[in-house]
């Protein structure tokens, strides 16, 4: 019986209830009725239906993502935005401080020149206190869960632009003005530095040092540079689901404490491995150096997961998880 056939039972555990009885279960009743099982060409009909249903409810999706619980969504992501720039201000204070600021670029242009490389931490950070600032008056449901993915993979994907293509531009426009003000017998190398190399041609450097005697622990420095700076970029996706986490329900003192003992022992996790990163290249190792810099967000992802799959909220019926 088609009732019973794996695709059914697959789509019953993604699709809503309302995909399931306006879509799904029409198409699988007329492949019962025409030819007593499901077929490819009935798969093919029910796969074209599937597309065009999921096309025409995007604007109601977004409508509901918008409007449903509290517009939490909306809240998050502009906390996002508003801690991730308040956050950069501590980040940002000890350069404009202490460079010459007169003597280089105007503060206002120093500071935009700067803001890149702090963006790139406090944006994903950030998720880490807006997630449960928007969600602190929200029970934390399947649901949530999966827009609140979708909003780490977004942070993530704005992180790309930062860390990709605005931080080598923006480091290397900051070494170029410091090295104006400098007198002319003090004037250093301005060739682009590892975090000033965009990806591809950092890439390219890997393997050519990959290839050439001599070059493998230089090689081997960059591969890690290279991996941490793709680490950055995916923090967000463990860290939204920290962010969960500290949602749970709990004291505002105790979701606070908790946030904040996450983010120490991340980026404190993130500080050692750089150690680590350093012996295995000196004198090698069992774990592939450049494997370290992924450590912290394996970390976190597999402890934030299975803290919310055994939290009790997690552990309710499975049509309560349906729904976009």
């Amino acid at each position: 019986m088609t009732i019973d056939h794996p695709v059914r039972r697959v789509l019953a555990r993604v699709c809503s209830d309302t995909t399931m009885s306006r879509v799904v279960d029409p198409i699988f009743a007329d492949m019962r009725w025409e030819d007593g099982r499901a077929t490819f060409r009935g798969c093919v009909s029910l796969a074209k239906a599937l597309v065009v249903h999921g096309i025409t409810s995007v604007p109601g999706w977004c409508a509901a993502v918008w409007m449903d619980d509290a517009y939490a969504m909306p809240k998050a992501a502009g906390f996002v935005m508003a801690i991730a720039l308040l956050a950069s201000v501590p980040l940002l204070a000890p350069p404009l401080s202490h460079v010459p600021s007169r003597r280089i670029m105007s503060p206002v242009t120093l500071a935009a020149v700067l803001l890149p490389q702090a963006l790139a931490l406090t944006l994903p950070a950030s998720l880490l206190v807006a997630i449960p600032l928007a969600l602190r008056r929200v029970r934390v449901s399947g649901r949530l869960i999966r827009r609140t993915l979708l909003l780490s993979i977004a942070v993530a994907a704005a992180n790309v632009a930062v860390v990709v293509y605005a931080v080598p531009d923006a480091n290397q426009s900051f070494r170029e003005a410091v090295a104006r003000a400098l007198p002319a017998n003090a004037r250093v190398n301005l060739s682009r530095g590892p975090m000033e190399t965009y990806l591809s041609e950092l890439r390219r450097q890997i393997d050519d040092l990959e290839r050439t005697q001599g070059g493998e622990a230089s090689g081997r420095r960059l591969e890690y540079t290279y991996q941490l700076r793709l680490a950055i970029i995916a923090a967000a996706i463990p860290l939204g689901l920290a962010g969960l986490v500290v949602s749970v329900p709990r004291s505002g003192r105790r979701r606070a404490l908790l946030g904040v003992g996450i983010l120490v022992a991340y980026w404190a996790l993130m500080a050692y491995e750089e150690r680590v990163v350093k012996a295995l290249i000196d004198r090698g190792g069992f774990l592939p150096e450049y494997l370290c810099a992924w450590t912290p967000n394996a970390v976190l992802l597999i402890a934030a997961s299975a803290t919310l799959a055994s939290s009790r909220s997690m552990n309710r019926p499975l049509s309560t998880f349906r729904g976009a």
